[in-house]
């Protein structure tokens, strides 16, 4: 029985030594899933997305989640855009895309090119990646979500672009059974 009541009491310590940090993990968890719905409405509220730009084009760094990919981080206002223009990004200044020209060129380019969208990063440059065909197609929902249209040069309706992002996710799921 002491035995028993021992390893029990171990594990017992064992678990309250690692809570904190799976407590820590679940909470950055839920903090990045509602920092990409504020993300995604706050671009839908004002319909544009902001960037860092200078001379060079526009800022970019290597993804912390998967080696060997570029991210392009963009922000939902100036202000917090402004906030990353340090360091070696000082040279950059916020720079605007209207929304229509984000989700149709933009997404578009990066999926092609197997670039990472970075949402809302903090000045240290870390924050949230996401695929940007995923982050397209959310914005669409919250489009329609808020009864908004949207106008593009390459589809005919918000509903075109929309299929053309289904057609393109299911495409990538057949590829990888």
């Amino acid at each position: 029985m002491v035995i028993r009541y021992v390893e029990w009491s171990e594990h017992l310590i064992y678990f309250f030594k690692i809570l904190p940090s799976i407590l820590k993990v679940y909470s950055k968890t839920m903090d990045a899933e509602e920092q990409k719905q504020k993300f995604i409405i706050q671009l839908v509220n004002h319909e544009k997305v902001w960037g860092l730009h200078c001379d060079q084009g526009w800022s970019n760094a290597d993804s912390c989640e998967l080696e060997d990919t570029v991210v392009y981080p963009f922000w939902s206002s100036e202000e917090l855009a402004k906030l990353c223009a340090v360091d070696e990004w000082e040279v950059y200044k916020p720079k605007f895309l209207h929304l229509s020209e984000f989700m149709e060129n933009w997404c578009i380019g990066m999926y092609k090119e197997y670039i990472l969208a970075g949402i809302d990063w903090e000045p240290n440059l870390e924050g949230a990646e996401v695929d940007s065909i995923d982050l397209a197609l959310k914005l669409v929902q919250e489009l329609k979500r808020q009864n908004k249209d949207m106008k593009f040069k390459f589809y005919k309706s918000l509903d075109d672009f929309e299929k053309m992002l289904l057609e393109v996710i299911e495409e990538e799921r057949k590829s990888l059974h």
